[in-house]
């Protein structure tokens, strides 16, 4: 009998949206914004709480 691994998958790019962000000292609304802004994406705060949660 072969045991089953229980694989967790880890949301790197949310680590990195998330130390950005405390870098530039925006905030998840304001990130959101600049994406809304800058390349047309309809991004809001929640979908960016989505992103940054692992």
């Amino acid at each position: 009998m072969s045991a089953k691994r229980k694989t967790q998958q880890k949301n790197v790019r949310g680590n990195n949206v998330r130390v950005m962000c405390k870098k530039l000292g925006m905030a998840q609304e304001d990130l959101a914004a600049a994406l809304n802004l800058d390349f047309g994406y309809q991004f809001m705060r929640s979908n960016i709480l989505e992103i940054e949660r692992p």
